[in-house]
């Protein structure tokens, strides 16, 4: 007798190796919710894209595309528009500097000095400079960050907070968990520290 396994069974044994497990479920809850260690976010992702990584992949957008913006499509078009371009369509440096205290003097238009979140791993990347950009018709910087392991290039844009360009956006300094958007195999991570927009876009293979 042929040991093929019928089709159906083959699928379902598929789709089961690719589903998260009841742990992978709870760390992703934990994090949405508030709940998880106060640890950097981007080492918290790290660590649990370690296996099922599209499935945890899906479940973030599908989490984060409905609490995100309260609703509001048009900002969270807006946004990532206004991300993608300037992350795709790479232009000169205003300044090029792995100082951020330089960056932070150079930027002077801006109504903040520029600042790497504590949020970021900032031992996983290297500041290549920044130049001047917009988000939703606002002055923003745009901070270029290259991976010290893979070489490729990260973008960190900050710019000043207001609700009616921005919307409700989750504040890191109440304590809430950054949200994560996927676009055209890019990922955005997105929070704001009391009055700043906080704006991380990478690959989202990265």
């Amino acid at each position: 007798m042929s040991d093929k396994k019928p089709l159906k069974q083959s699928l379902k044994n598929m789709l089961e190796a690719e589903s998260l497990s009841g742990q992978q479920l709870r760390n992703l809850n934990d994090l949405q919710l508030g709940q998880a260690d106060k640890v950097s976010w981007f080492k918290q992702r790290r660590r649990l894209l370690t296996g099922g990584s599209a499935a945890i992949a899906a479940s973030v957008l599908f989490v984060s595309g409905r609490n995100l913006f309260s609703g509001n499509g048009a900002i969270q078009e807006g946004i990532i528009r206004d991300v993608l371009t300037n992350h795709i369509h790479i232009r000169k440096l205003d300044i090029e500097t792995s100082s951020i205290n330089e960056v932070a003097n150079y930027f002077d238009r801006l109504a903040f000095a520029p600042y790497l979140s504590s949020q970021l791993d900032k031992t996983a990347f290297e500041l290549m400079g920044g130049r001047y950009c917009t988000l939703q018709g606002e002055l923003a910087s745009q901070l270029w960050l290259r991976d010290k392991d893979s070489g490729e290039m990260a973008t960190y844009y900050l710019a000043k907070y207001d609700r009616q360009h921005f919307g409700e956006l989750p504040n890191v300094s109440s304590g809430e968990i950054p949200k994560v958007l996927y676009e055209r195999g890019y990922q955005m991570t997105i929070w704001r520290e009391s009055n700043v927009v906080n704006v991380f876009t990478q690959s989202a293979s990265g």
